[in-house]
């Protein structure tokens, strides 16, 4: 849907960080004019309480639209700068892409190296309205650092979003010690900066430490849409042969375009060989993706997957966030996760269409692994994996759907 009505989206005056006047209809107005796409009410609160300078927590399903939350902004107030804090390369430059089709100003930093005197001094002037960055360098480059002392920059700052929120939680220790540092970015910004933390998936735990991480203020703004993706058929089976050998994994001889996650890097390799070795499938139609393969590399195989040239995609936790490609029929998890979280999370790269009709797959051994259970996270995951009861059911307990 378009919208033909004329306005000049550049029209209003420079505004300071502070409360900012939100209009629902001139939004609703601008993001059709924009995104060709009307916002949800859900989205345009979430807006709002950002416009009033809260905190905000939006828990919401893969495909629901919670980037289009924090886009809505830069069509509303065109003075201001929204940081976006982004755990993938692929997903900030999938993001910024996006803004560059709607004609927005955006930069995705990949690294110190790319900041140059020309792009610093343009992020202080306030020429990029969307800025994605990683935790890691908001702690490592000087110049970034240096951000934060411009009046232009401070000035103009709307909001910080914490993309992909329960990282917070999963890498936060000893994987990438900076996502347990986001909640030090509080001391730069000024001091009425709203954050807004975004997720598929916070159940209660994690959602507590994830408050206290990030240090929300006792006003939180919490939009819990749910993450309930009826479109979705959960599946749990049980290994028939050794994880080690991977036949249980010849289902995917009928070539439906699937993501099979593995724990591991070398756990997905083997089992590209299985498939080519013993099943003689056709090596053009299955690929392996994990962390270290080159960034070219990685990005020629998204592609190739978005085309259907690829139909099986073996891969690692490091596919999954960057990967939105909405006709995925089946999404495979093999052996136990490290969470419930993450598994939502890959299970949620099926069938991102609502209108297709996809399966999530668990292959699990028999029994849990003995002394497995350590902590209610722990407990969620094999209250969902060897429930007797309907595994939906479960999710919606856990994460209050």
């Amino acid at each position: 849907m378009s919208c033909s009505t004329s306005f000049n989206l550049y029209s209003v005056p420079l505004a300071t960080n502070s409360t900012k006047i939100f209009d629902e209809q001139e939004a609703i107005l601008r993001c059709l004019h924009t995104f060709n796409v009307p916002p949800k009410l859900k989205q345009l609160e979430v807006v709002s309480a950002l416009a009033r300078r809260q905190d905000c927590i939006l828990i919401a399903g893969c495909g629901w639209g919670k980037t289009l939350v924090y886009f809505l902004p830069l069509i509303i107030w065109p003075d201001c700068i929204i940081l976006i804090l982004s755990p993938l390369k692929t997903l900030a430059e999938e993001q910024q892409q996006k803004l560059e089709i709607a004609e927005i100003p955006s930069i995705a930093i990949k690294g110190e190296t790319v900041i140059t005197q020309e792009i610093y001094n343009s992020l202080g002037e306030g020429r990029y309205r969307a800025v994605f960055l990683s935790p890691e360098l908001i702690f490592s480059s000087a110049r970034i650092k240096n951000l934060w002392r411009q009046p232009g920059w401070r000035k103009r700052l709307f909001a910080v979003v914490v993309d992909e929120a329960h990282c917070i939680d999963s890498w936060g220790g000893k994987f990438r010690q900076e996502y347990g540092r986001i909640g030090e970015l509080r001391s730069m910004v000024p001091r009425e900066t709203p954050f807004l933390a975004t997720s598929a998936t916070l159940p209660p735990q994690i959602l507590e430490n994830i408050k206290k991480s990030l240090h929300f203020r006792s006003d939180t703004h919490m939009v819990n849409v749910g993450n309930d993706r009826p479109n979705i058929k959960f599946v749990v089976t049980e290994f028939r042969y050794p994880m080690n050998s991977f036949h249980d994994l010849k289902f995917l001889m009928d070539f439906k375009k699937t993501i099979v996650y593995f724990n591991t890097r070398p756990a997905a390799e083997s089992a590209r060989r299985f498939l080519l070795q013993e099943l003689c499938l056709d090596s053009n139609k299955i690929a392996v993706y994990h962390s270290i393969k080159s960034e070219t590399f990685k990005a020629d195989i998204l592609e190739r997957f978005r085309k259907d040239k690829v139909l099986i995609l073996l891969a690692t936790e490091a596919v999954g966030m960057g990967c939105d490609i909405n006709n995925i029929i089946r999404v495979v998890q093999y052996g136990i996760p490290p969470s419930l979280a993450s598994l939502i999370q890959r299970l949620g790269r099926t069938a991102r269409d609502s209108k297709l009709q996809g399966v999530g797959l668990t292959i699990v051994p028999h029994n849990p692994p003995q002394g497995s259970v350590k902590d209610v996270a722990d407990k969620d995951l094999f209250a969902f994996l060897y429930t007797k009861t309907c595994r939906r059911r479960v999710l919606d307990g856990i994460f209050g759907n």
